[in-house]
Formats: C-alpha cells, sequence, structure tokens
C-alpha cells in the first residue's frame, strides 16, 4: 500500500499557495482570477487525492482486520474493567506492558503518541536501516573526534593574549582595563557556548538521515543521550582532553590508571572557567524567554499571509536547539558540573542553585504558556537526566581520588575515596534495572490489588457501610 504523506504535503502545499495569492490580491485590491482557479483546481484535485487515499486505507483487509482486533481487545477490557471482572494476565499485561521485574529479560515498551509517530521510518527496509544506521554512528564518530581542534582552538583564539596580538585590539583594551577582564572572563565560555549550540543541528542531520524513530520524541530523546555525552568532553573535560580526543584516547589504552593523574592535574586549575560559564547560562535562559527566533520568523511570514497563518507558521519552535533533548542535557550538564567541582570550589553550588531557580521560573513559563505543546514519553527524559548525574558522579569520583592521590601525603584517603566506586556501581546497576519508569511488574500489579481491595473493604467496614461488589463496580455507582 502507497503511503498517503506525499499526497497530503501536496495538499497542504496547494493550500499555502492558494493563501498567499489572496492574501495578495487582498492588498493590491485587483484578483487574477485565471490564477485563481488554476489554484483553486490544484487544490480541489489534492483534497480529492488525499481522500481517496483515506478510502483506500480503511477499505483495505489488512487495515480493517488489525482495526477491528484492536478496537475488540480494548472494548472487551473496558467492559471488563466496568462490569467490575476479575482481569485476567493478558488483560493486565496489555495494561501493564512489563511482564519480568528485570528489565533485560523480555523488552517491551509503550507506543508513541499517534500524532509524533513517524510513519514514513516504519515503512523502510530493514536491510537498509541496517546499513543508514552504520553510516549514522561513523558520522557521529567523526564528529566527536573532530570537533576538538575546533573547540580547542576557539577556547585558545578568544583568549586576552591571543586578541592582543592585533594591533588596534592591544591599543583598545589597554586604554580599557576594565573592559580587558570582562573580556578575559567571558570571551572563551561564550564562544565555546555559542558554538555548541550548533551542534543538536548537526545531530537532527544524522538521525534524520540515517536513523529509524518511532516518533519524534524518540529522536530528542536520542539528541539527549548525544549530546550531553558531546557536551562533557567538550565542556566539561576539555582541558582534560586537549586538542586530540584520538591523541588521548590510545594514552588511555596504554595506561588507564593514568586517567586519574591526568584529571587530577587538569580539572581543579579549570575550575575559574566554570565560575564564569556556569552564570553565562543565565543569560541564554532569557533569550530564550524572549523567543526572539520565532518573532523574527512571525514578522518574515506577516510579509506574505495574514498574522493568523504567520502566527502558526512560525510555530512550533526550532526543536533542534530548543527541544526537550537538548535542553535536558544543557541542564543536566550545568548540575553535573556543579557536583564534580562542588569540593574544589564551594561557590559552583550557589551558581548552579541559581541557575535551576531561574530555569524553574522561566521554563515553567514557556512550557506552559507561550510554546507548543511538545510530545510526552512518560518521564523518559527526566529518567534519562538521573542516568547522566550519575555518570557525573563517577566523574566526581574519579576526579576526588586522583586529587588526593597526588597531594595527599599518604595513599590512604585516595583508596578510601576510590573504594566509593563500588557503591556507585551498585547503586547504578540498581537503577537502571529495579526502578521501573513506565509501569510495575505484573506480579506486583496483582500483590498491589489484593492488598488495596482489602484496604477498601476495611474501610468500607470501619464507615459502617454495607457494600459487596468489586472496587471498580462501587466508582460506577458513585
Amino acid at each position: 500500500m502507497s503511503s498517503p504523506e506525499p499526497s497530503i504535503t501536496a495538499r497542504n502545499y496547494c493550500s499555502q499557495d492558494l493563501h498567499e495569492a489572496e492574501f495578495a490580491w487582498d492588498k493590491e485590491g485587483a484578483v487574477d482570477t485565471d490564477r485563481q482557479s488554476l489554484l483553486e483546481k490544484k487544490l480541489a484535485e489534492a483534497v480529492a487525492k488525499v481522500e481517496e487515499e483515506r478510502k483506500k486505507i480503511l477499505s483495505s483487509d489488512e487495515g480493517s482486520r488489525h482495526s477491528w482486533q484492536l478496537c475488540r481487545s480494548w472494548s472487551s477490557l473496558e467492559r471488563a474493567i466496568l462490569a467490575g471482572e476479575s482481569l485476567g494476565d493478558e488483560a493486565l499485561a496489555a495494561l501493564n506492558m512489563r511482564y519480568t521485574a528485570d528489565d533485560e529479560e523480555f523488552v517491551v515498551s509503550v507506543p508513541p503518541d499517534p500524532s509524533d509517530v513517524r510513519y514514513a521510518d516504519l515503512q523502510l527496509d530493514p536491510r537498509h536501516v541496517a546499513a543508514s544506521s552504520l553510516i549514522g554512528y561513523g558520522l557521529i564518530a567523526g564528529i566527536f573526534f573532530g570537533f576538538i581542534p575546533i573547540v580547542a582552538g576557539i577556547t585558545n583564539l578568544t583568549t586576552l593574549e591571543s586578541v592582543c596580538k592585533i594591533g588596534f585590539l592591544n591599543d583598545f583594551f589597554g586604554r580599557n582595563p576594565s573592559l580587558a577582564a570582562m573580556w578575559e572572563g567571558l570571551a572563551s565560555t561564550l564562544g565555546l557556548t555559542i558554538f555548541m549550540s550548533f551542534l543538536p543541528t548537526f545531530l537532527v542531520m544524522i538521525f534524520s538521515a540515517c536513523f529509524t524513530m518511532k516518533a519524534n520524541a524518540w529522536e530528542q530523546h536520542h539528541i539527549q543521550q548525544w549530546y550531553f555525552y558531546f557536551l562533557v568532553v567538550y565542556v566539561l573535560l576539555v582541558t582534560a582532553v586537549g586538542t586530540s580526543l584520538w591523541d588521548r584516547f590510545k594514552e588511555l589504552v596504554e595506561s588507564p590508571t593514568s586517567i586519574l593523574q591526568l584529571i587530577a592535574q587538569t580539572l581543579p586549575a579549570a575550575s575559574h572557567f566554570y565560575l564564569n560559564y556556569v552564570p553565562l547560562q543565565w543569560g541564554t535562559h532569557g533569550m530564550n524567554m524572549l523567543r526572539y527566533v520565532n518573532l523574527f520568523k512571525f514578522l518574515g511570514f506577516r510579509k506574505v499571509c495574514s498574522e493568523d497563518t504567520a502566527r502558526i507558521k512560525a510555530e512550533p519552535e526550532d526543536q533542534d536547539y530548543y527541544g526537550m533533548g537538548s535542553r535536558s542535557a544543557r541542564h543536566t550538564l550545568i548540575a553535573v558540573t556543579g557536583l564534580v567541582f562542588c569540593t574544589l570550589s564551594p561557590l559552583i553550588t550557589v551558581l548552579c542553585f541559581i541557575n535551576g531557580a531561574v530555569c524553574r521560573f522561566l521554563y515553567g513559563y514557556l512550557f506552559v504558556y507561550a510554546e507548543t505543546k511538545k510530545a510526552d514519553l512518560g518521564g523518559v527524559f527526566w529518567m534519562t537526566q538521573m542516568r547522566h548525574m550519575q555518570q557525573g558522579l563517577l566523574i566526581y569520583i574519579a576526579l576526588m581520588t586522583g586529587v588526593l592521590l597526588e597531594r595527599a601525603n599518604s595513599i590512604v584517603p585516595s583508596v578510601i575515596a576510590g573504594s566509593s566506586a563500588v557503591l556507585w556501581l551498585y547503586s547504578y546497576r540498581r537503577f537502571n534495572h529495579a526502578f521501573h519508569l513506565e509501569n510495575l511488574p505484573l506480579r506486583d500489579i496483582k500483590a498491589g490489588r489484593t492488598q488495596f481491595e482489602r484496604f477498601f473493604n476495611a474501610w468500607i467496614y470501619c464507615m459502617g457501610l454495607k457494600f459487596e461488589g468489586t472496587i471498580t463496580q462501587y466508582v460506577c455507582l458513585l
């Protein structure tokens, strides 16, 4: 069966062309009847084509059989709930979507929102998917190893010493020492922030071209995962990595224990950089509050279409940088930065706390009142943030172990600090495999339902009520 998406896209384009032409005729005060008839004819043909595709889907045997089975299963489940019947294992499994306590034993997932599904990706050949995924991972690896020289170059070129090599800038900063101090404190962090803001766009291009996603929200989840690791390497560990990630990787393969010494020698000296980096993010949050990109899009579209249409076309905001994935990664990085340097530079904890308060105030308004509603995965972004925080805790353990190993008089403090990695490993694995975000194991649902029914019956007895039936029947009576 052919996909209806090309027909829907053609219909939308025809509708937009007709609207823009009518808007231009209203401004000119004259109507081109020939062009109007042509556009209306194209739109009518496109609408008829979409309706034809719709009828094909509804009349197909496969689609009808699938829809009937789905409706029958959920209707039966609904009748069982309303009638107060005891649900069987199959019905509980349909509601629960989890069969065992260990999520590595049997893997299932909740389907995405129908409006967010990427239907075109579901029609791809599995062989094509495997080949394109391999290419995608290669492109990500190329970016991962190739960005380090660029990031290091930006950091070095924006220093005051490098800028003052230019004659007129040397004279300018020499006459304005206060501006020189401001440049020294903010230029490197600002340049790094601006450059890293383009990285989500490259990731989206790779994911869209090479990977198969069930829904757009899952693409945002992929962005969150990959973007966070990019930020950790390029922002948090850039001083330890140096100018070549590949060379540093080969050194660590030859001598894995040198990572503690490497981190202990580089990160403490760069703590003042992050004291500037965290407050700079407050300004980026304020710029997000202005929604200036949507404003410029609205002003541009208003020149060729009505204000209502321009307002619709100006939304939603760019999902590469302003999406849930990249935002979650950036906000988690700030929290991890505060966690890593909380002992070496306690002031950074205050700055990270202020950053969290600013985010709570600004984004609490943006999400609810200003921005377009986004598809919800049921807490997957939050769970991934918690996992990233625990991974950041491992960096903190490695840093403090290396610092104590370098500066303490004996090896005992570093051994005590390093032994906490054992507890971290246990907690990290328990978080990933024992805590269930979306649902509970099937046996826990059965046990919990029985316990709650006993508690409900006891409450009915204490209230002096007489009722014989199930909880669902009682709720229906109310």
